[in-house]
């Protein structure tokens, strides 16, 4: 079997799994869940000051 990653052969899908997990360690959310856990709303009242676009 290969790392979908990185491309690295190992010998079954346990090995696999183990080396994905050493590796390429990520935590235990999906890509979508680390998405949304990125996108927190900030407190009304504390918004950043909006910049005009350049010219």
């Amino acid at each position: 079997m290969q790392c979908d990653i990185c491309g690295e052969e190992v010998d079954n899908s346990e090995a696999l799994a183990q080396h994905k997990e050493k590796m390429h360690a990520m935590g235990n959310e999906t890509p979508e869940e680390e998405k949304e856990s990125q996108n927190v709303p900030e407190e009304e009242g504390e918004s950043a000051p909006v910049q005009p676009p350049r010219m």
